[in-house]
């Protein structure tokens, strides 16, 4: 692996400590079985929600009026080119000490790293991939992407023992693989700029009659393209 790609990895550790993350595990758990499912997937194999919150110098960060979520064709083949809207965030997650902490945290590193915006969106995405045994959970797009966002916080949160796959692919120019990261423990997070393409490998379950799940938080910086 690259120190390139090395450097776009940051340990669960440094958003919360460890002898907690186990609480906090919990929580987002039960807050993910509140989501709905992804009425653009086929066979209920994701749930999630979307909020868009607006970010000024001299307002600070509030919700946006709108929380329509697009993304351009070039970006995802399979879902770009159409506003697309999911469920609403679950109110126990928005009152949230930890997970306002994350959004905080998320977004002084994208005002720092971007100086010049005065004004921006956000976007949140919490998101459950579900799979079975012969019904795979999948992303959209499906294979290596760059995305709109200028900026993405992958924030890993839990994956159940039954299941398998949910690694994220990274590459530098779609030719070669530079890294294959397992995202394992509870807030591991990739940071994820326009510099590589990337994906996640597709979610299966290893049981019979059974149900897997993984559990992420996006938090984006929307570009340009995407203002609605």
């Amino acid at each position: 692996m690259s120190e390139r790609v090395k450097d776009i990895f940051v340990k669960g550790n440094e958003y919360i400590a460890a002898e907690n993350s186990g609480q906090y595990q919990d929580i987002f758990r039960k807050e993910y079985d509140r989501l709905k499912p992804d009425t653009y997937a086929k066979g209920e194999i994701r749930k999630r929600a979307y909020q868009r919150y607006t970010y000024s110098v001299e307002k600070g960060l509030s919700p946006a009026d709108s929380s329509d979520y697009f993304q351009t064709y070039d970006s995802n083949n399979v879902d770009g080119g159409v506003d697309r809207k999911f469920g609403p965030m679950p109110e126990n997650l928005l009152s949230n000490d930890l997970f306002n902490d994350i959004l905080a945290k998320d977004v002084n590193y994208i005002v720092t790293s971007f100086p010049h915006l005065r004004k921006m969106n956000i976007g949140v995405h919490p998101i459950r991939y579900c799979a079975k045994f012969n019904a795979p959970s999948y992303s959209s797009p499906l294979w290596l992407h760059k995305d709109d966002e200028e900026l993405v916080f992958l924030h890993f949160l839990s994956k159940s023992d039954n299941a398998v796959g949910g690694d994220s692919i990274i590459s530098e120019n779609g030719k070669s693989i530079e890294g294959v990261l397992n995202l394992s423990n509870f807030m591991d997070t990739l940071i994820l700029t326009r510099d590589f393409l990337h994906a996640v490998t597709p979610l299966g379950c290893k049981n019979e009659d059974e149900l897997s799940y993984r559990d992420i938080l996006l938090v984006t910086l929307e570009s340009k393209v995407q203002e609605k």
